[in-house]
């Protein structure tokens, strides 16, 4: 399906739970702003702030790691790629620690200004401190001069849009089922401050195959939301989007329209 704003779509099979508009942060001055405020050093405090309130600082600092610390100390790098976009490109890997397969988004930071960093430094805190059954998790972040690396939880199960082109149909109860596992995600990262902006049906992975347990993905255009300013920027995939965001001023209910066309 076709989307309005930046062309890339995030393959966060994993994230932040961050999650973030990571990507659009990465490659446009003009989108996102931490907690929909400025990007002066006091808006960055209180971001960092609510993080630390929510999980500890230790918790949350101590999976952001920067050099010398890499990515290949912790995990081992497969070369089959699951997927790739204009700013990067997802890989799969394996921790070296327990074995357990994660997917590894790298978001190039060539170019990319300081506060610009900053701010998604501090966005993917907020993300790292995100815990839900139904969100996909961000594990761990490894910021090098040239890239920054997110270690997503790997969902192996497919998206819900293909399960249901599968099946063609769902029965009410498994429909039922999907829609409430969707309501508890979006639920959540509202209760966080976060505002998804692309809820649809590929969005949405099974953990593994066969299961029916949902995970939220891809948070690519998700936003870390002041409620005292709309938001502005209009972006999503245009058959999902709520009227408000292509008329540029929209709220966090643009999640609730998006996820009634889903269901």
């Amino acid at each position: 399906s076709r989307r309005v704003g930046p062309s890339q779509r995030q393959l966060l099979l994993a994230s932040s739970p961050p999650t973030v508009s990571l990507s659009s942060t990465c490659v446009s001055s003009h989108q996102r702003q931490a907690m929909g405020a400025s990007n002066s050093k006091k808006g960055l405090e209180k971001v960092t702030q609510r993080a630390e309130s929510r999980v500890g600082k230790i918790t949350v600092t101590g999976r952001y790691h920067r050099n010398p610390k890499k990515l290949e100390d912790d995990y081992k790098l497969d070369s089959k790629v699951l997927g790739s976009g204009y700013n990067g490109s997802v890989h799969l890997a394996e921790s070296r620690q327990t074995g357990a397969k994660v997917a590894v988004k790298d978001f190039k930071l060539h170019g990319v200004p300081k506060e610009k960093k900053e701010e998604l430094e501090a966005e993917c805190e907020i993300f790292l401190g995100m815990d839900h059954p139904h969100v996909a998790r961000l594990v761990d972040v490894y910021e090098a001069e040239d890239k920054l690396s997110l270690v997503m939880e790997c969902m192996s199960g497919g998206e819900l849009f293909k399960r249901v082109t599968e099946l063609r149909r769902f029965t009410e109860k498994d429909g039922a089922d999907a829609a409430w596992q969707m309501l508890l995600a979006v639920n959540y990262i509202h209760s966080q401050g976060v505002v998804h902006r692309d809820i649809k049906l590929e969005n949405f992975l099974y953990d593994s195959p066969g299961s029916n347990h949902l995970k939220l993905i891809d948070f690519g255009f998700s936003k870390i939301w002041n409620h005292n300013t709309k938001m502005a920027l209009s972006c999503g995939t245009l058959s999902y989007v709520a009227p408000e965001v292509l008329e540029r001023s929209y709220t966090s209910q643009c999640d609730l329209w998006s996820l009634g066309v889903t269901v």
